[in-house]
């Protein structure tokens, strides 16, 4: 619970307001972008940031519907803009994953890993049919 409460002030705001990178504020599909805490804020080749969505109707990539790709898309825009501005870093530079599953499942949020030098990371593309559902 006490995790649950975290990250009901973040997305609140009554906790790391100073460190939001982005807020969309909106009940439905919104979500906040912060540096996770694991990062220590400077090593660019380490750079890992979140985004906690403000659905509580997603819990996992399983309840991921059409409905939400337009917040999906936000936050792939909206990471891509807040590292190019900040860190000056192009979003070829970058990927974005959704953790799957989510460290603490009964929580609604998606997590967004922005990493630029890990060697695991390897651009795949899904074939059309699977990036349009």
């Amino acid at each position: 619970m006490r995790l649950l409460s975290r990250v009901e002030d973040i997305l609140s705001g009554k906790v790391e307001a100073d460190k939001v990178l982005h807020n969309n504020p909106c009940q439905s599909a919104g979500y906040v972008i912060l540096p996770d805490m694991k990062w220590d804020l400077t090593t660019l080749s380490s750079l890992y940031l979140i985004a906690i969505t403000r659905s509580k109707s997603i819990s996992s990539l399983r309840e991921l519907r059409r409905k939400d790709l337009g917040m999906l898309r936000s936050i792939r825009r909206e990471a891509a803009r807040v590292v190019k501005e900040r860190w000056g870093l192009d979003p070829s530079e970058t990927r974005l994953f959704i953790h799957y599953q989510p460290s603490y499942c009964e929580l609604p949020f998606l997590l967004l890993v922005v990493s630029c030098s890990s060697p695991l990371l390897v651009r795949r593309s899904l074939p059309r049919t699977y990036r349009e559902r």
